[in-house]
């Protein structure tokens, strides 16, 4: 009892200055975050209530979105970050997935795949595809590159010589073996006689003067074109005249023209024909009759005198006509010269679809030996009055009238899964005969296996690589162009400001004790330490001794 009487004084001041100094800052580190709530005796507010924090919080929520916007997310410091090779590479690695993952997919739906009938809508994905496509085809700049491929094609071809092209000997092969079986193709016919119609209609609408079309040079060039083509030109229109439905339509213009005829003619007139019956046996006899005049009138053109008479005659009629609008040239046969044009048309491409060997090889001898040294744009221009500018501007218009149909979005996507389908499945369903015909998968060959964008476009391991850092690049110069309004849209400090405000006060002190509950507790006893050290030196300075 005397020895622990005896010690105490010497463990006391230390004891009592580590229990000091631990319980303080065991209180002031309490005192951070509670009272949560101001204490009040009498309604008056007790000092340091609430704690630090709690009192404080707004204040230290601006802080800190202040600190972040300025210095953790600024835009000098996401620039930093976007310039880091390191960040450079995990996004080239992060694009080479995706491009793989894409490049591996199978390029039909699974409509196709299934080999059911694709139905009307595919939904979302079919109607974005569209959509894109759409406003990729009507965009200016797609309209400027058609414009400039036009020009470019145009201008290409009318630069070459004929000589540098083909012979007289390919030029006639060509002409017969690929021109003429063309011709006779209904389809192709239907597509001329409707642009000659347009072309027409156009020309009616606008009502100009004949002479604007048949200048000095123009009229010079289409007699002799005439005076070269009556032959052909005489066979086609006796051959068109010949045909059932036209012949029949003369028949009937003659009866007609019998009947008013006779129907003008005096009471006695008309009663010795219809006594006599010529009346009747003239309409009955007008099949016979039209084809003999039909007949009659091919042996009387077809001589080189009757030839010569045309060909001056037809340059007499057309100065004579060259002011009159055209309008006044049709009068109310408009329809009329539609349906004449149309009939026309066809048989010309019948006719020259019929055209002998022989004769297209002479032609196409005279031709090539007249223009064999001309470009083709000098030729069109000649021969046709066509300027290569023209045919620029004609081959874009029917291309960008293509491309900005409502319709090309879907045929383009319709066409692509059509043949993502033929990919997939290239025999279609066919049985041959030379292939096996049990339903069991062979062993080494995979059965109904969808075409990728990998098997179609194959890209070796450093092309897919320098790929892979191109659109890394693009993209992160995409991101460091748009980080200084994106920081200004986003409003980092107002954000994080926000977000703290948000947060309870009790969620923010477990935040802190789950991160620095550790490091407080240390603290706590390394205060328990200083108030010992304390109590020792004050035990030093006054000694019980």
């Amino acid at each position: 009892m005397d020895t622990a009487l005896a010690v105490l004084p010497w463990l006391l001041p230390p004891l009592l200055g580590a229990i000091i100094g631990y319980v303080t800052n065991r209180i002031a580190i309490k005192m951070l975050f509670r009272p949560l709530n101001p204490k009040r005796i009498l309604g008056v507010r007790v000092p340091l209530t609430p704690g630090v924090i709690p009192r404080n919080r707004f204040d230290l929520a601006r802080t800190i979105g202040r600190m972040v916007s300025e210095q953790l997310l600024s835009p000098q410091a996401l620039q930093e970050q976007l310039e880091s090779p390191r960040f450079r590479d995990s996004i080239a690695d992060w694009i080479g997935e995706r491009r793989r993952s894409l490049m591996q997919r199978p390029i039909s739906l699974p409509a196709a795949r299934n080999q059911t009938p694709p139905p009307e809508s595919e939904g979302p994905l079919q109607e974005i595809l569209e959509e894109t496509l759409a406003a990729l085809l009507n965009s200016p700049q797609c309209a400027r590159m058609v414009q400039g491929l036009a020009d470019r094609i145009a201008g290409d071809i009318g630069d070459k010589r004929l000589s540098e092209m083909t012979s007289a000997e390919q030029l006639a092969n060509f002409v017969h073996g690929n021109v003429l079986p063309a011709l006779k193709n209904e389809e192709l016919g239907s597509t001329a006689s409707d642009f000659v119609n347009n072309w027409l209609q156009d020309q009616f609408r606008q009502n100009k003067r004949l002479k604007e079309y048949l200048t000095p040079a123009n009229q010079e060039a289409l007699q002799e074109l005439i005076r070269n083509n009556i032959p052909t030109v005489m066979e086609m229109i006796f051959n068109w005249l010949r045909q059932s439905d036209v012949s029949d339509k003369l028949v009937k213009i003659g009866q007609e023209m019998v009947e008013d005829t006779v129907s003008h003619q005096s009471l006695m007139t008309r009663l010795i024909l219809s006594i006599s019956g010529k009346k009747d046996e003239a309409i009955r006899d007008m099949p016979h009759i039209i084809a003999k005049m039909i007949d009659d009138a091919q042996h009387a053109l077809s001589t080189p005198e009757m030839r010569t008479i045309i060909s001056e005659a037809s340059g007499v009629a057309l100065q004579r006509i060259s002011g009159r609008r055209i309008r006044g040239l049709i009068g109310r046969n408009e329809q009329t010269i539609y349906w004449m044009a149309d009939r026309a048309t066809r048989q010309a491409f019948t006719a020259l679809s019929e055209t002998s060997e022989t004769r297209i090889r002479e032609a196409a001898g005279r031709f090539y030996e007249k223009n064999a040294a001309s470009t083709l744009g000098e030729m069109a221009q000649r021969n046709l009055g066509v300027q290569t500018a023209a045919v620029s501007a004609l081959t874009a218009n029917l291309m960008l009238n293509y491309i900005t149909d409502p319709n090309t979005p879907s045929q383009i996507t319709k066409l692509a899964r059509q043949w993502g389908t033929n990919a997939e499945n290239p025999n279609n369903g066919e049985n041959h005969s030379n292939e096996p015909q049990n339903n069991e998968p062979q062993n080494n060959e995979p059965q109904n296996q969808a075409a990728t964008l990998e098997s179609l476009i194959p890209l070796s391991q450093e092309t897919a690589a320098r790929l892979d850092q191109y659109l890394a690049d693009q993209l992160i110069g995409f991101l460091g162009e748009q980080i200084p309004e994106l920081s200004r849209i986003i409003d980092v400090e107002t954000l994080v400001t926000n977000r703290i405000n948000n947060f309870q006060v009790k969620e923010v002190e477990d935040l802190v004790m789950s991160i620095s509950g550790r490091h407080l507790r240390w603290i706590n006893w390394f205060g328990a330490a200083l108030g010992a050290i304390i109590g020792l030196i004050q035990l030093a300075v006054n000694s019980p001794l």
